[in-house]
């Protein structure tokens, strides 16, 4: 077994078992009483929106003007990078 099949059969489920990823966010996102929050497992980025439930992939994580603009802007898109 290599070290790519070691990571797919046996670590990444582990870690999904254990909360790791989205779940983890999200919990920590609403632990914090933060809109958006984020998980990354090295080849994406996955946004959430904790306030109107929107999520999906984004290009990349946003910068603190752009996250700062989402967070208190009026007509605020959660992911604006994305067609909604």
């Amino acid at each position: 077994m290599n070290e790519a099949e070691t990571r797919a059969e046996h670590i990444d489920p582990a870690l999904k078992a254990a909360g790791w990823g989205v779940g983890q966010a999200k919990d920590y996102a609403g632990k914090l009483a933060v809109r958006f929050t984020y998980s990354a497992n090295g080849r994406g980025v996955y946004g959430i929106d904790m306030e109107t439930g929107a999520e999906g992939e984004v290009p990349q994580f946003p910068g603190p003007e752009e996250l700062w603009n989402r967070t208190f802007a009026k007509a605020a898109h959660p992911f604006p990078c994305r067609p909604q």
